[in-house]
């Protein structure tokens, strides 16, 4: 299978974090506490578009306003 064009760093959502703790955040976000240590914690990662929308919406923002230009031109 063929990775998906729509791919967007992890790292612009983790630093819409902000200060909060990882139990927290990771509530928040709606994933483990493993996942969201892996995200802030692992260089490279990837979302798919659908994962991309689905965190930002969680922290309260659109997409566009996390990932900029690159979700309007995927």
């Amino acid at each position: 299978m063929s990775r998906s064009a729509y791919q967007f760093p992890v790292e612009a959502l983790v630093e819409r974090l902000g200060d909060r703790d990882d139990h927290t955040a990771a509530e928040i976000l709606g994933v483990s506490l493993h996942t969201l240590r892996r995200w802030k914690y692992s260089g490279g990662l990837e979302l798919c578009h659908w994962q991309a929308d689905r965190y930002a919406c969680r922290l309260g923002y659109h997409p566009s306003s996390v990932w900029g230009q690159k979700w309007w031109s995927e």
